[in-house]
């Protein structure tokens, strides 16, 4: 795997060690950079792209992607996680990356999206339609979505995926991507 600095050059494996360590003093980031990486490596966006992430959790990839060099925002609808991703924020130099609190649906971006990434939300939707159309509408002419669910279901999951369904999910993108990782499905299309 190669990871990319903002600039376009390869982060070597002894940099790359370097940022995981960096990570590593991140408490609510660490586990969740490394738990990613086998899926999130799928997932390699231009030199300085405006990125969003819907489902944010607590942060993980938008720090990730906001130490990388690119300008990140998060959706978030659970309270107590945007809180501790700002909280961590306190101990970390100024990264480009903003956290807003609200439901995926009521979302409404300033601007459109190079990329827009969703990784284990669908799983838990009532409504999973409405999270991918959300990341349609946040995408430029040409921008990329990236979607990830689990292919086995786990409370609190109501959604159960193949690589299949999830393609099917993603109807409205064109030039679909599959992947399977062993435990994900990853599926990326163009708007």
């Amino acid at each position: 795997m190669t990871m990319l600095r903002a600039d376009g050059s390869a982060l070597g494996v002894r940099a790359y060690q370097n940022y995981l360590n960096l990570a590593a003093q991140i408490p609510i980031n660490a586990k969740e950079v490394v738990f990613r990486l086998h899926y999130m490596q799928h997932f390699l966006p231009r030199n300085n792209s405006r990125i969003l992430d819907l489902g944010a959790y607590l942060g993980a990839n938008m720090i990730h992607y906001g130490l990388l060099g690119h300008t990140v925002e998060g959706v978030e609808g659970a309270a107590r996680y945007v809180e501790r991703f700002h909280e961590e924020m306190e101990n970390l130099p100024s990264l480009p990356i903003y956290m807003h609190h609200c439901m995926i649906q009521d979302f409404q971006p300033e601007g459109e999206f190079d990329y827009v990434i969703c990784g284990e939300v669908l799983e838990h939707a009532p409504n999973p339609q409405e999270i991918i159309q959300k990341a349609h509408d946040c995408l430029r002419p040409g921008g990329t979505a990236f979607f990830c669910v689990l292919n086995h279901k786990l409370p609190p999951h109501i959604n159960l995926y193949s690589r299949d369904t999830l393609r099917e999910e993603m109807r409205g993108f064109k030039k679909l991507r599959s992947i399977d990782t062993g435990d994900h499905f990853t599926c990326q299309g163009v708007k």
